[in-house]
């Protein structure tokens, strides 16, 4: 509700308000999400509408302030939805974002997107047709092989065929899922299903089961570290004996005794003449 109890129409703000006036709606809106979200998809909404009919400011505004990187996948998955040309219209929404961060933030998107099954392979090859790195690394994010996690989060051919395609390894993604303990033998047995799909040759035997840990492989590493403990304590027995050797053969400093104090020593003055 508006001044006076007057409803505010938050589609028209955002189709026709200024970028201020959009952002402000917004931004108090954002502040109590789940009262406010059906306000806030207004607002959305009449910034989607305008965009489209060539008024880009109000969308680019929340593209250039949005930090979190699964609503602003989210925004752009709306506003490319129904485009009649989806990369022109996702690089004029992007164009506000500085040169500098462009493609981490493209990169950024494209791991979420895929890690949170945001928009479905056509949003995923949107955002390599932009540029986005399938096997970035990217501070702050989970360094786990991408296409491990698609394939973990049970995530369909077209979308491994995607990565596999921009450079996903299928030897990586074992390697991760054998490292990591969030991983199920379920996991691995579908890298398999997709591995044999999509490079038409069987799977390695690796890729079957997690490897055990020996038990030898355990004692041997005990072993090892016993016997470091036993030589840093030999260590520590042969400086205690420095120390007592040098403490025997220092000899001792004399000290006067608390309660025989020292007599003053007496000073004497030279005389001055005429007293």
């Amino acid at each position: 509700m508006g001044i006076f109890g007057k409803k505010i129409d938050y589609v028209a703000v955002g189709k026709t308000g200024t970028t201020d006036e959009f952002l402000a709606a917004y931004n108090k809106r954002k502040k109590d999400y789940y009262d406010n979200y059906n306000k806030n998809a207004d607002l959305t909404e009449g910034a989607i509408e305008a965009f489209h009919a060539g008024r880009p400011e109000n969308i680019q505004a929340r593209v250039f302030n949005e930090k979190n990187i699964s609503e602003l996948a989210s925004l752009l998955l709306d506003v490319t939805r129904n485009s009649e040309n989806k990369l022109r219209d996702l690089n004029l929404a992007l164009a506000i974002r500085p040169e500098k961060d462009k493609q981490l933030t493209i990169d950024q998107m494209f791991r979420q997107a895929v890690e949170s099954n945001i928009g479905g392979e056509p949003f995923f090859s949107l955002l390599i047709q932009t540029g986005a790195d399938a096997n970035a690394q990217i501070p702050g994010m989970s360094k786990d092989s991408l296409l491990a996690k698609a394939i973990q989060r049970k995530a369909e051919l077209p979308v491994i065929q995607l990565l596999y395609d921009h450079g996903a390894s299928f030897d990586d993604a074992l390697m991760a899922m054998h490292r990591g303990y969030n991983y199920k033998s379920e996991d691995i047995e579908r890298l398999k299903f997709f591995q044999e799909k999509i490079e038409g040759a069987p799977a390695t035997v690796a890729a079957t089961k997690r490897p055990a840990v020996e038990d030898s492989d355990v004692s041997k590493t005990l072993n090892e570290l016993k016997e470091q403990i036993s030589d840093l304590t030999g260590v520590v027995v042969i400086l205690a004996e420095e120390v007592k050797s040098l403490k025997s053969s220092t000899p001792p400093v004399e000290t006067q005794p608390k309660n025989n104090p020292a007599p003053p020593v007496k000073k004497s003055y030279p005389a001055v003449k005429g007293l």
